[in-house]
């Protein structure tokens, strides 16, 4: 349910990019994804992923990211070179960085409690 939501609200941020992305230079264009998408995109992709059941969502998302890229890039290229150019990585690749964040952190919480007295 909260992932279907969560389209929900990409697509209406999507359908306000396509009415003003024409007014914005590239980095306005690049500030409007970072402030308003990505922070959604990023929102618990440890917890939800790599659910198999959510193999069509996560793909939805993806589809959403490569449409942006090739909107902000306003070039004629694919989707994985518009990724490139803008030097974005793909969600899952993000998802994977969080989790491995997560990780880490967890193992230093580990180190710094058995170092305690």
């Amino acid at each position: 349910m909260h992932v279907n939501s969560l389209l929900q609200i990409l697509g209406h941020r999507l359908s306000v990019f396509n009415r003003i992305y024409h007014m914005l230079d590239e980095k306005s264009r690049t500030a409007y994804l970072n402030g308003l998408v990505l922070p959604h995109l990023d929102y618990a992709d440890v917890v939800w992923g790599d659910q198999h059941g959510l193999t069509t969502q996560m793909k939805q998302f993806q589809s959403f990211q490569n449409r942006i890229a090739k909107k902000i890039s306003k070039g004629k290229m694919t989707s994985a070179e518009a990724l490139t150019s803008l030097q974005w990585v793909p969600l899952n690749a993000r998802c994977f960085g969080h989790r491995c964040c997560l990780v880490q952190d967890a193992m230093k919480g580990e180190m710094m409690r058995s170092n305690l007295p």
